[in-house]
């Protein structure tokens, strides 16, 4: 449900979402026009994130946001941090750049499980803590650029003191031409 809302936030707010039916029906073709090719959202599992003494923060200039919550079930908050590259001025408005590093983390203690580490061109990282009927917790990142859109959720797994990683959503070749996603 949570990821279906998502979808359709990350979609609505650009401008080009298409009707569902579409993809059952061949599209109309119209003299001098162009059909474009609709990419599918895939789901695929990827390796476990294990904890690691070594702090992953180094170099990151500014926390965007932090959220506290027991995330392996222990009965301790664990916090969930975003940071980028990025340096904030004496403002505190943050000196963005055409692309910066982002990192999402989650500090556990002296551990930490870095969920995204990457170099984002032209967009920006976001991130939700969700819990499912089971009350298993769960960290959705969206990685959002001006061609693409990236959902990946993210649950600990007790038995390998890891966060499991599954790709949701994967988008690219298109143009945001509008999105309604806040700018930090």
């Amino acid at each position: 449900m949570f990821v279906l809302f998502t979808l359709l936030i990350i979609t609505g707010g650009c401008g080009r979402a298409k009707d569902e039916s579409a993809k059952s029906q061949p599209p109309a073709q119209t003299t001098g026009a162009t059909t474009e090719q609709v990419t599918t959202a895939t789901t695929k599992n990827e390796t476990d994130i294990p904890a690691s003494s070594a702090d992953p923060r180094k170099g990151m200039a500014a926390k965007i946001s932090d959220f506290s919550y027991d995330l392996d079930g222990d009965g301790t908050d664990e916090t969930v941090e975003l940071h980028t590259q990025a340096e904030r001025s004496s403002d505190g408005n943050i000196a963005w750049d055409d692309g910066q590093s982002w990192l999402l983390v989650v500090v556990n203690g002296d551990n930490y499980y870095p969920l995204l580490n990457q170099f984002v061109q032209l967009g920006r990282v976001y991130f939700s803590v969700w819990s499912n009927d089971n009350n298993k917790a769960n960290i959705t990142a969206a990685v959002i650029t001006g061609s693409g859109v990236n959902l990946r959720n993210y649950t600990y797994n007790g038995d390998t003191n890891s966060f499991a990683s599954q790709e949701l959503f994967d988008i690219g070749g298109m143009n945001v031409l509008f999105s309604s996603m806040p700018d930090y």
